[in-house]
């Protein structure tokens, strides 16, 4: 594979939705519509070139970093790596995980998340750039609030409009949004401690975990977006208060999880239920699975990927529960 074939979704992941022979089947679920490809590789799809280079670095970049592939060198492998490492943990015939697992589980569902090109197509938007930069005082004036007691900095930037039309410009000048994506990504790599990140994956931990299983007669698709996330109170900003979320971990195998806006005693953080599921949720999760993909969805069978795009396409909601 070139160097420059940038995997959106991580080609260890796409190898648990081969068939026997290690293949792969690919179709398109938005216009213009395409029938199921022929037998891939898992090498060969998922990628677009160039997906996570930089063109430009700002100085929103919290390290000095000359390697305009680090994304895709650094950061991208490193997370590849631990899948290979955790990912048997969910598939194993165990009742138990332990909180050190879960915390590393969640922040690779975090970072696979974060790098998706649903994200980049939802929050990195041209006009959502031009929006950051013309909000960019109002935004930092809110972030900073309190602050300006501990920092003189921010004190100090707070006051003067010219200084932050200046750091307004050094941030987002001739630079395209996917580098703020890719920065962003970076930032959440090398400084992965921040309060929000560590309350994020503190609420996976204090989750219900399931893993739902399926047979290989009638597997599961997985999309170019991994993961389906849904906020339980509409009233709330997302992740501030319940929430579930469903990963496809194999072509048997899904991950669902499911905070309930309480804290878990330990022994509670550490059971991992298992279920066999039937049919019909196997396809509303592959349903899920095409509804929320940007381009196209992938899977071990041709029959499971076309009924997933006609079930999304015609609208049906299963009932999972029967």
């Amino acid at each position: 594979m070139k160097k420059n074939n940038h995997h959106i979704i991580p080609e260890v992941v796409l190898r648990r939705f081969t068939d026997n022979n290690s293949d792969i089947y690919r179709i398109r679920v938005h216009s213009p519509y395409d029938k199921v490809s022929k037998p891939l590789k898992p090498g060969g799809v998922g990628y677009e070139k160039n997906f996570y280079e930089i063109e430009k670095f700002g100085i929103d970049l919290l390290t000095e970093l000359t390697d305009s592939n680090y994304v895709e060198n650094v950061v991208n492998q490193h997370f590849e790596n631990k899948i290979n490492s955790y990912w048997p943990l969910l598939e194993e015939n165990r009742d138990t995980i332990s909180v050190s697992d879960k915390i590393e589980i969640a922040q690779i569902l975090i970072h696979l998340r974060s790098r998706s090109k649903y994200i980049r197509e939802a929050a990195f938007t041209a006009e959502r750039f031009e929006e950051m930069y013309k909000n960019f005082r109002t935004n930092f004036l809110a972030t900073t609030a309190g602050k300006e007691l501990y920092d003189p900095l921010y004190k100090s930037l707070r006051n003067d409009d010219e200084a932050l039309k200046t750091i307004a410009k050094l941030l987002f000048n001739n630079r395209k949004p996917s580098d703020l994506h890719n920065t962003f990504l970076i930032n959440q790599f090398n400084d992965p401690l921040t309060g929000q990140k560590e309350a994020l994956v503190q609420k996976h931990v204090d989750a219900e975990w399931s893993i739902l299983r399926c047979s290989r007669q009638h597997p599961y698709v997985i999309g170019d977006t991994l993961g389906f996330f849904n906020n339980l109170n509409s009233k709330l900003p997302p992740l501030s208060g319940e929430f579930e979320s469903i990963w496809p971990i194999s072509s048997t195998n899904y991950l669902h999880i499911k905070n309930h806006g309480r804290t878990l005693p330990k022994r509670k953080q550490e059971f991992i239920n298992r279920f066999e599921v039937k049919i019909n949720q196997v396809r509303f999760f592959n349903q899920i699975a095409a509804a929320q993909c940007s381009d196209f969805i992938f899977g071990s069978s041709v029959d499971s990927l076309n009924n997933a795009r006609d079930d999304f396409r015609a609208g049906i909601n299963f009932d999972a529960t029967s």
